[in-house]
């Protein structure tokens, strides 16, 4: 009889522990499937990234890519954002870095914790950029 519900207890214990074994698989397989649904926009050609969305962490539409340009002074990537909407204000174009961009499935995803700050603190002002592509930006400029 002790043998009988040594075993009895055995399989209960395997029985709950299965199910959570299960369930953290399957979290760490949703988890890595995020990580690798998020990457660089290393790559791209900046005509790529034109008309695409840019969405907070948490998935707010900030607003639409209207161009990639090149800033004068510091030579750095940036992505132009018509972020109207998600500024409350009708003349609210960004100019985002590309470093603080990564592409989401079809979106572009703002890697800032305090979106709106940064977009109020990039205002694109037109003298001081090029466009990109009348520049020759090349794939591989897009990482800076």
């Amino acid at each position: 009889m002790k043998t009988t519900l040594t075993a009895l207890g055995l399989m209960a214990a395997l029985s709950i522990g299965i199910p959570s074994a299960v369930m953290a698989n399957e979290l760490e397989d949703q988890a890595s499937s995020a990580k690798s649904d998020i990457q660089s926009l290393a790559g791209m050609h900046p005509n790529e990234l034109e008309g695409k969305t840019v969405q907070t962490q948490d998935g707010q539409t900030i607003g639409e890519i209207q161009k990639v340009v090149i800033s004068d002074d510091t030579q750095q990537l940036a992505a132009v954002v018509d972020a109207g909407d998600f500024l409350n204000s009708s003349d609210a174009d960004s100019a985002i870095p590309i470093g603080e961009l990564q592409l989401q499935g079809d979106n572009v995803v703002l890697m800032s914790q305090d979106a709106k700050t940064m977009l109020q603190n990039n205002k694109y002002d037109e003298s001081k950029y090029s466009d990109a592509d009348e520049s020759g930006a090349s794939h591989d400029r897009l990482t800076q």
